[in-house]
């Protein structure tokens, strides 16, 4: 299914072969892709963060482009990742939950860069990107490590060793992810804990399930809340400077001047905005989808700049291989180069949830019988399988979601020029020539997914949706 949908989706968005004052102007320079996971672009002190949590970005982003909206495709680990590594939408790419199989049968980065000659290294710490499920694939040398440190440690050994070759190197981090137990000085750089905090959280925090939809219900205190976010910016400010070595790394290695780093993020984390406490996977609000990019070389950007211009994480298979003068695959994203080039382009940035956990219906169920309330609230995660996703679909300034019901969809609409937190629905408030066009490339996209899922409305979700004006007659 995946092949027939790399020939004949009509939603990929390759490259058309224009070439642009970047194309090939990397070539032959190492390049270095760093991913933090479970990192909201919001929390860096990059992007205007009250804590500082990022004084390594702070300084690449110096010598280099932060892009200030870059959006992910999916919001959960295996399904990004493999949207980084192929620049394909999940329902291209065939990673649609967790763990599964990234396919032999799709180009990845790492093999776009060994065609090229390059040698590829690439160190993790996430169980679910490890080589049972294929993510190593076009990596000459690719292992799982327990720990930041463990990965880190073999990173700098790789670069002293490495030679006048040029490499590419993927180094990614877990420790934003929860629980967060930042080391040392990390755990109260940013605060102290309450009074108690330990003792709750060892007895109300081992599972990650209730913490996420029943955090209220747990009997947490007010104060204990922040303090959970502080040790999350102390796990930020870890990862730092963890990558802070590596880049030490290349600069004693007189390799720094020829390396492009490239720092992103596979998703981000909710706080509660939305209901949901240390929880990723469940919704598709900002704070899930708006994740760090940051392309830092004194060669090629002498300068910091800053990009308002929306761009996805697709983009970075088909920006990088522009970058090396490499072959360009088929893929759904496209470059940002023109983008630094000074096209005005209004991209549109797609996303899709995961699927309906089996462990989460168990958890509603008990959460019912034990206090009487669903611990996950309404109409989240309500339906079976890939037909159950959450979708949206975002512009510069509106985003649409759908949320699959079982007796009708719910659908929410913000903008985000007004209300970027996204606390209040404009769904059936507003439907001007914006607001109708978000509808159809919405459903347009959806119908493109060959795994299920299309949008199917009775007639009365249709009715509604007409007389709303999201819908004409003849879109029916």
């Amino acid at each position: 299914m995946v092949l027939v949908c790399l020939v004949l989706s009509a939603g990929c968005g390759s490259d058309d072969g224009q070439t642009t004052s970047l194309s090939g102007k990397a070539k032959g320079m190492n390049v270095v892709v760093i991913v933090a996971d479970t990192l909201r672009a919001d929390r860096l002190s990059t992007y205007g963060y009250d804590r500082r949590t990022s004084p390594q970005l702070d300084e690449l982003a110096k010598t280099g482009v932060r892009f200030d909206n870059a959006f992910v495709q999916c919001n959960f680990s295996g399904g990004s990742y493999a949207s980084i590594f192929s620049g394909l939408y999940p329902f291209n790419h065939g990673v649609r939950d967790h763990p599964m199989n990234l396919e032999d049968a799709l180009p990845t980065l790492a093999e776009s860069f060994k065609a090229e000659g390059y040698t590829t290294f690439g160190r993790h710490s996430h169980r679910l990107l490890v080589k049972k499920w294929n993510y190593n694939q076009g990596f000459d040398d690719y292992e799982i490590r327990p720990s930041g440190p463990a990965a880190v440690q073999d990173t700098v050994q790789f670069l002293k060793r490495v030679g006048d070759e040029p490499f590419f190197a993927f180094l990614q981090f877990m420790d934003p992810h929860f629980p967060y137990r930042p080391p040392g000085e990390f755990r109260t750089v940013f605060g102290k804990a309450p009074e108690g905090f330990e003792q709750r959280h060892l007895e109300k925090a081992r599972n990650h399930q209730l913490v996420m939809f029943g955090y209220e219900l747990l009997g947490f205190e007010p104060e204990d809340r922040p303090y959970f976010e502080s040790l999350y910016d102390g796990e930020i400010l870890y990862t730092d400077a963890m990558m802070g070595k590596v880049v030490e790394t290349l600069q004693s290695q007189g390799l720094l001047e020829n390396t492009l780093i490239v720092f992103t993020s596979d998703h981000g984390e909710s706080m509660g905005e939305h209901g949901t406490m240390f929880n990723h996977d469940s919704t598709l609000y900002d704070e899930i989808l708006r994740v760090p990019l940051v392309l830092s070389s004194p060669k090629l950007f002498p300068e910091g700049r800053v990009i308002e211009e929306l761009v996805r994480e697709i983009d970075i298979f088909p920006s990088l291989v522009d970058l090396i003068g490499a072959k360009k695959e088929r893929v759904d994203g496209k470059s940002v180069l023109s983008i630094l080039d000074g096209e005005k382009e209004g991209r549109l940035a797609f996303a899709e949830g995961r699927p309906l956990d089996g462990s989460r219906v168990k958890l509603r169920e008990a959460g019912i019988k034990a206090s009487g309330m669903d611990p996950i609230p309404h109409y989240r995660m309500r339906v079976p399988g890939n037909e159950g996703k959450w979708r949206s679909v975002r512009d510069a300034t509106h985003k649409l979601i759908f949320v699959p019901g079982v007796d009708q969809p719910h659908w929410e609409l913000y903008d985000l020029t007004q209300d970027p937190g996204e606390q209040k629905n404009l769904f059936g408030q507003i439907a001007g020539e914006n607001e109708k066009k978000l509808m159809k490339d919405l459903m347009a996209w959806i119908d493109e997914d060959p795994g299920g899922g299309s949008v199917v409305l009775d007639e009365a979700s249709k009715e509604a949706l007409i007389k709303l004006g999201y819908m004409a007659e003849e879109d029916e």
